[in-house]
Order: structure tokens, then C-alpha cells, then sequence
């Protein structure tokens, strides 16, 4: 399990200028999925979860998750 940035989140998919459910879409997500990821505070989450989300964002998932 990976602990993801919920502000990280949030800042990329604001400037890659997508929605909430454009950025569920292209991870293939509920959009309530990730609305909770962007608006509770920061837990675990699936690493595959965590994998859709970077790769429908174009990063790493480093660029999502809190340091350890």
C-alpha cells in the first residue's frame, strides 16, 4: 500500500487542465474513487490504484505519493 499526496494530486491534474472525472476516465476509476483520494486526508491506497492514477497523469508515481 502507498500513501498518495492528496495536494499533489489535486496540482496535477489541475495543470494538466482535467477534471475529476476526465482524470477518473483515463485511469479507469469510479470518480468517487478519486475524489476521495483528492479530499480526505492522506492513506494507503492500492499500489495498482496508485499506477493508474500516475499513468493517466503522465508521471511517476513518486510524483504523487508522500515521501516514506
Amino acid at each position: 500500500m502507498i500513501v498518495v499526496c492528496p495536494a499533489r494530486l489535486r496540482a496535477l491534474r489541475n495543470h494538466r487542465r482535467l477534471t475529476l472525472v476526465q482524470l477518473a476516465e483515463r485511469a479507469r476509476l469510479d470518480p468517487g474513487t478519486v475524489y476521495r483520494i483528492e479530499h480526505e486526508a492522506p492513506k494507503a491506497r492500492r499500489t495498482f490504484t496508485v499506477r493508474k492514477l500516475a499513468e493517466a497523469l503522465d508521471v511517476g508515481e513518486h510524483d504523487i505519493v508522500l515521501p516514506h
